[in-house]
């Protein structure tokens, strides 16, 4: 899974409503995740421009998937695997379909379309800044250098992230305080070389709440009448011509952070029944 701290394991105070985690192992399910570079215990490199950015970070979750059926994590070997990636974990979780088609057997690709319009307005509005000036008790210049942003302020990161009413504020409030930085390196190549997984043969599905700002804004079915689409999740499909299968789950009253609203437990299960397909093909 690839995707900042805690987004796949939210459980505060011990809660597990928003754990994709808890949810998996409940289903029965083995989980690996790991902080992305440049967050959580990973480690935060000095460069933060030429380092920290998607092609450091997808040739990463390529090595992990190959260590994973190696055997090199844990000491058990995985014969199949499916990549579960948020937004830009999601983006991250492509392009390794595209360079790498065998190391995973399907993909689950939340928060996430093939429509990148929006992503400069998203840079622009949620407006990043300096990581240890907006959270100076949480990260020091010793620990993040400048190009290491965060989200300005709740507000900025409630547009972008969240679709209200329908999410507990103590859950954001939480979020907001846990919440991991970016470097301008990822925001500058984030974007970069997406290209069709030609080559991949395993399964797909996008999860992609109905009012995500950053990939549909706000309205995941306004396609037009003649684009062949029934959503923008579904023109992914254009990106696995050579896939098994193709399908998409879009939860309704559910902004970008799919795992924090209330239709989590929902969408949950959808992921759990993509994956124990691939599990049991």
């Amino acid at each position: 899974m690839c995707s900042p701290y805690r987004y796949w394991d939210f459980a505060p105070g011990g809660e597990n409503t928003y754990s994709y985690v808890y949810a998996s192992a409940a289903a029965g399910l083995a989980t690996f995740r790991y902080d992305r570079l440049g967050t959580g215990l990973s480690a935060h490199p000095y460069d933060a421009y030429n380092v920290v950015q998607k092609p450091t970070d997808v040739a990463i979750a390529i090595k992990f998937a190959e260590m994973l059926r190696a055997g090199e994590i844990g000491g058990r070997a995985y014969s199949k695997i499916v990549a579960v990636g948020h937004s830009y974990g999601s983006i991250q979780s492509q392009a390794m379909t595209a360079i790498a088609p065998t190391a995973v057997d399907g993909v689950l690709l939340s928060g996430y379309s093939a429509n990148a319009t929006a992503l400069p307005l998203y840079f622009t509005s949620t407006a990043y800044s300096t990581a240890s000036l907006v959270f100076p008790t949480r990260f020091s210049n010793a620990e993040l250098t400048n190009p290491y942003l965060v989200t300005l302020a709740p507000w900025t990161n409630q547009l972008n992230f969240w679709y209200f009413p329908y999410y507990a504020q103590g859950v954001a409030d939480y979020a907001r305080m846990t919440e991991q930085p970016v470097s301008q390196g990822v925001l500058f190549t984030v974007a970069n070389n997406i290209t069709a997984a030609e080559q991949f043969t395993g399964d797909v599905r996008v999860v992609t709440g109905a009012q995500d700002w950053i990939f549909c804004y706000s309205n995941c079915y306004a396609v037009p009448p003649d684009s062949g689409y029934a959503s923008i999740p579904a023109g992914v499909q254009a990106l696995y011509p050579a896939a098994h299968s193709f399908s998409t789950y879009i939860p309704a009253n559910t902004g970008h952070v799919v795992n924090l609203q209330y239709s989590a437990p929902e969408s949950f299960q959808n992921m759990i029944q993509f994956a124990e397909m691939v599990f049991s093909s």
